[in-house]
C-alpha cells in the first residue's frame, strides 16, 4: 500500500513540475494545447483564410493576361 502511495505521489509531483515548466502533460487535452500554442493558432488562421479566399473565388471568370505576357504553366 505504501509503495503505491509513494509511486502515485511521485507521479503527481512529476506532472506538477511539468506544468510549472510549461511542458504538456499526458492529462492535457488537444484543445488545451491549442489554446497555449500561438503557432497552432496562427496556422489555423492561415488555413481558414486560404479556404475562405478559395471559396470567394468560385464562379468568377479568370482574366486573360495582357498581350505579350508568358502564360502560367
Amino acid at each position: 500500500m505504501r509503495r503505491q502511495s509513494r509511486k502515485l505521489k511521485a507521479e503527481v509531483i512529476r506532472e506538477l513540475k511539468q506544468l510549472a515548466e510549461g511542458r504538456p502533460t499526458e492529462q492535457q487535452s488537444l484543445l488545451e494545447r491549442y489554446m497555449e500554442c500561438p503557432d497552432w493558432q496562427l496556422a489555423s488562421k492561415i488555413i481558414r483564410d486560404a479556404v475562405q479566399a478559395s471559396l470567394r473565388g468560385r464562379g468568377r471568370t479568370r482574366l486573360s493576361p495582357p498581350p505579350g505576357w508568358i502564360q502560367p504553366l
